[in-house]
Parts: structure tokens; sequence; C-alpha cells
């Protein structure tokens, strides 16, 4: 899985459980794939799978699989990163980021392209499990958020305050979204702000890559007032046979505390 988003309003909508989804970043669909048969869409397809569970004290229950109306050209670059947020109009709407540039695979590395998908479930009856996440609008990252791929994706209810992370680029993109909380958000409308983009430690003595894996960001410090200043960040495991720098070893596989400056 490439994303666990909690849906923080969940336990006020009702049931007296909380709701987690599961973003599966790309998988194929269709024919002989042991996804389905291919839905509404016929024949094959990529698309990201977003499976719902209930969380009650200690335990829980898968309860849906409904796959994204939203297609992949494959299954290596579909979403990194997703986050959930109640709009204005009471609608739960799922916002996931692409990791690629365009959410493609051919322009992916096309740098300063980056994309998030605003998706809202519904029912349909021809897609298998009877629901389908809707495409309602495609949101532009800021050109300053000059990355070749994306990573990781979190936002701070209370600031509205966003954090996206790169992995081949090792950076941070720290900016604002517009109605980024709970009972705010309006798809129509939401906009990403230009922001700032900061380096992670480069290594002291040869200043090279070091946190060359982060596969995941989330903000755990910070008021109502002004954006916050505390982020954890989970890394992934170094890529082998000479596909990564030795200098990515040390950092992989770990979490890790950083302090914007």
């Amino acid at each position: 899985f490439e994303a666990i988003v909690h849906d923080m309003s969940s336990f006020s909508h009702g049931g007296g459980h909380e709701d987690f989804y599961l973003v599966r970043e790309s998988i194929k669909h269709g024919e002989n794939s042991g996804s389905d048969d291919g839905g509404s869409k016929g024949g094959i397809y990529f698309a990201a799978q977003i499976l719902k569970a209930h969380v009650n004290g200690g335990s829980w229950a898968l309860v849906e699989a409904c796959s994204t109306e939203f297609t992949f050209e494959g299954d290596s670059k579909g979403f990194e990163g997703a986050i959930s947020l109640r709009g204005k109009d009471g609608v739960l709407y799922m916002l996931a980021l692409c990791e690629g540039n365009y959410c493609e695979e051919t322009r992916g590395k096309q740098a300063g392209n980056g994309r998030v998908v605003v998706m809202a479930r519904e029912p349909d009856t021809k897609a298998v499990g009877g629901c389908l996440w809707k495409t309602k609008r495609v949101i532009n990252l800021p050109k300053t958020a000059n990355f070749i791929d994306y990573s990781a994706f979190a936002v701070h209810h209370s600031t509205q305050a966003v954090a996206i992370t790169s992995q081949e680029n090792s950076q941070l993109w720290v900016g604002q979204l517009s109605g980024g909380s709970d009972e705010s958000f309006d798809p129509d409308t939401a906009e990403f702000t230009d922001g700032k983009v900061f380096d992670f430690p480069r290594t002291s003595t040869t200043c090279e890559l070091q946190y060359c894996n982060i596969e995941g960001i989330h903000w755990v410090s910070g008021s109502e007032k002004g954006t916050p200043q505390m982020l954890v960040a989970v890394s992934d495991k170094m890529k082998s046979r000479g596909r990564q720098s030795a200098t990515c070893q040390d950092k992989d596989q770990s979490i890790h505390l950083f302090m914007l400056p």
C-alpha cells in the first residue's frame, strides 16, 4: 500500500467506528488480471484501488474495495500518497498525489509538473464492488515544486499547511492548500500556494544525498497560527545493484524527525 488515510471526521459521521482507507498505487484490471473483469471500461487497464476498513477499538474489518476512475499507463507509476478532506458539501474527498509528472510514465520525469487528483466515492453498478472513486478535478502543483518525482503528501488541517516530498531530489516542498481542512474543502476552487522548497540534510563531508528514499511524511506539531515546524518521515529500502549511491544506505528503512529552519 502506498498510503493509509484516516478519515478524521468518520466517527462523528456515524457507525461508532473510525474509517481508514488503504491506497494501492496502480494495479492491472481486466482480463485475467486477478482484479476485476474490466468493469465499465472493458479490456485491460491500470488504476489505483482504495480499500476501506472500519476500526473500532482493537478490532478492524475490511468492508469495501473500489477502483479509481483515474487510470495510469502501467503499474509502476501511480498514486504515491493521499489524504482525505471532508468538503463544505459534506462529501469525503480523497486527494491522491501522482508519483510521476503529469501522472504519467512517458513524461514522468519532466520536473515541475506534479498533479494531485481529487476523487469522491460514488456507487457504480458496473464496477466490481459496486463503487468507483470518480475524478472530480486534477490540481496542478506549483512550479516551485520542481521535482523529478513525488513520494509523500501530508496536510496539517488546522493551518492548511501542506508537505510534499521527492525521493529523487531528496527535497521537501512546504506550502498551503486553500480549504485544506475538514468541512472547508471545495474541489472547484482549491489551489496550492507557491510555497518553498527545502533540502533534506546532505552528508557533512561531501554534501551528497543521504535521505534518498523518503516514502512517507506527516506533520507532528503546530498550532492554529503559522506553519507547523516539525515533521516525521519514513524511508524505504535503498535500491540495490548500484542504482543508488552508498551514501543512501545509512538512512534507509528508518524513521526521521525534521525541524523546518
